[in-house]
């Protein structure tokens, strides 16, 4: 394919970098709003406490996100590797694209993992019939989702390595081509 072709995979590569950045925006914002009004960052109950259960610290019903429940912290960590996306795409630096796919595919793993053991866990601990419906219905959307930014990432790795091939190739002032070892 010529590079001619691959060159709207840049454009919906920074498009995605730039929505990124503000959705990382918008939870470093969050976060901080958090910190000033007193909430509890590093760790937080996802489960309420089960009324006929003495409750000595923490116990089977309460499960804690150590550190990763503060949205000031995810939102640190998807602004800088958004910025690394953008600057890898602006410089045809392939490492940068690269790691953060890397990147995108651990944490998305982490959030679908994460997302089907919450509804298992109410669906079988708290009687919830709709936890089904969510958890089929939210896991298809997170894969179209995977599927979708993975084919841009794909298409951005494929833009820059056919940038770097046609940029190998020189005119000399005898209008030779040849090709820079």
């Amino acid at each position: 394919m010529s590079s001619s072709s691959q060159k709207p995979f840049r454009i919906l590569g920074l498009a995605y970098s730039a929505v990124v950045s503000i959705g990382a925006l918008c939870a470093i914002i969050y976060g901080i709003v958090r910190i000033a009004n007193g909430d509890d960052l590093i760790a937080y109950k996802m489960f309420d406490h089960n009324p006929g259960e003495a409750s000595m610290g923490p116990s089977r019903s309460y499960f804690y996100v150590m550190l990763f429940s503060s949205p000031l912290l995810q939102g640190v960590v998807w602004l800088v590797s958004s910025i690394f996306l953008a600057v890898g795409i602006l410089k045809h630096n392939i490492v940068f694209v690269r790691g953060y796919r890397v990147h995108f595919v651990v944490i998305s793993a982490v959030a679908l993992t994460l997302f089907i053991v919450i509804h298992i866990y109410n669906l079988v601990h708290r009687k919830y019939p709709v936890s089904i419906l969510f958890l089929v219905v939210g896991s298809c959307v997170m894969i179209v989702f995977f599927v979708l930014i993975m084919w841009i990432l794909n298409g951005v790795i494929r833009y820059i390595e056919t940038e770097r091939k046609s940029s190998n190739w020189i005119l000399d002032t005898n209008h030779i081509i040849y090709q820079v070892a």
